[in-house]
This record gives C-alpha cells, structure tokens and sequence, in this order.
C-alpha cells in the first residue's frame, strides 16, 4: 500500500454570495483528491458542487443547531490536471469561508474515505471543538479533520495531527495525520480560541495499492 499525503492547500476564498469560485490548488494532475471544506453563515443550506465529479463526504454537512453556520465538505478526483476555480452555489445570500487541498496518492477509484466518517456539532459556546472518531479499514490511511467555530480564533490540531491552514476569517481549519495501521482514531478534539458554536469532521483517506509481480511457477525437477 502507499499511503496518502498532504500536497498544497488553494486560496483562500471568503466574502457573501449565493456562490463561492475556489482556486484550485497547484499541480492537480489525474488521480489527485481534492478535499474543499465550506463555512457557510446562518441557516442550513443545501450546496450544489461544480458538476457530477464532486461528492458530499459522508456525514456532511453538519449544520449547528442554534442555526448559526454550517460545515460542508466535498470531495474530487481530478481526471487530469486542473486549472479551477471550482464553484459551489446555494439559495439564499451569506457569508463564506472556505478554500481546497490536494491530497496526493489517494485510492484510484470509488469512495476514497473509509466508512463511516464522523462529523459532530456543538451548539454551546465553547473553544473545543466536538468529538469525532473513525477506524480505519485498512493500512495506510491518513485521517483528514476539519472544524468550524463561528467567532474564530487560533485553531489547535487535534493532537497527532498536522494543521495545514485556517481561512481567512479563523472560522475554518483544515489538518491532517498518518494513519498506517488499520484501527480506531479515538476522540479527536481541536481547539480555538474564540469560544463560540463549532463543527468538526473527520474521514480516513484510503491509500493505493500497488500490486507486486506476480510469482512465475516453479519449474518441475
């Protein structure tokens, strides 16, 4: 098995709309996943992606109960090199925090997250972000979080894992950890520093396999 790795995150893309362009990141070629988390304000919205080639992530979106914001993730497997933006569209005006990461030897077809991932919300003021969990179905896999928190803040990895960013508002963040044996992930819990209503999400990045020769017969004494 070869295990996933973290490529390069895209621009980060903010403001309000019905819509929202996201730059793709750089060297997207074939078999390349693309992972976009979205912030959206207020209300629960339903996203359309760029076309048929993008896939909500199981157990998204995860919408805070209070109807402050919501987390939304989606995935790509890019058919060959890409140039962006990817537009995602919904109904009604609000703001938007969100920005794309290339994710490099992911599996080559089919869903390329473990089942089931695990997304939460937490509808109270608080600066830990709600647990989520999933076990890994194989080896070499590597464990994609993501988490809102609707004041933002300084954003803190769950531990074991590498933060690859927080958006332009400090609403989003993005991070990662290699998972190579299969097995549970336990509680991951981040952390921000502006105590206010969260999402978390988590989901294991399935790895290619990379089939050996096969072994010639043996020939008869």
């Amino acid at each position: 098995m070869a295990a996933p790795t973290f490529g390069v995150m895209g621009a980060n893309a903010s403001g309000s709309g019905t819509s929202v362009a996201v730059a793709a990141p750089a060297s997207v070629v074939n078999g390349s996943i693309v992972v976009v988390p979205i912030f959206l304000d207020g209300a629960a919205q339903t996203v359309t992606p760029p076309d048929g080639t993008w896939f909500a992530a199981e157990d998204t979106p995860q919408n805070v109960a209070s109807g402050s914001h919501g987390l939304h993730v989606f995935w790509h497997r890019a058919a060959g090199s890409e140039a962006g933006p990817y537009t995602f569209t919904w109904g009604s005006s609000t703001f938007r925090d969100t920005f794309a990461a290339r994710f490099d030897t992911g599996v080559a077809s089919g869903t390329p997250f473990d089942s089931p991932a695990d997304g939460a919300q937490d509808p109270n003021l608080v600066t830990n972000s709600p647990s989520v969990s999933t076990t890994s179905l194989g080896a070499d896999r590597l464990d994609i979080w993501c988490s809102t928190n609707w004041s933002g803040g300084t954003w803190t990895a769950p531990t074991g894992f590498t933060k690859h960013a927080q958006s332009q508002e400090n609403v989003l963040t993005i991070a990662s950890h290699a998972h190579p044996t299969a097995g549970g992930t336990g509680s991951l819990v981040g952390s921000c520093t502006g105590a206010d209503r969260m999402t978390a999400w988590v989901g294991a990045l399935i790895g290619t396999t990379a089939g050996g020769p096969a072994a010639l017969p043996k020939r008869p004494l």
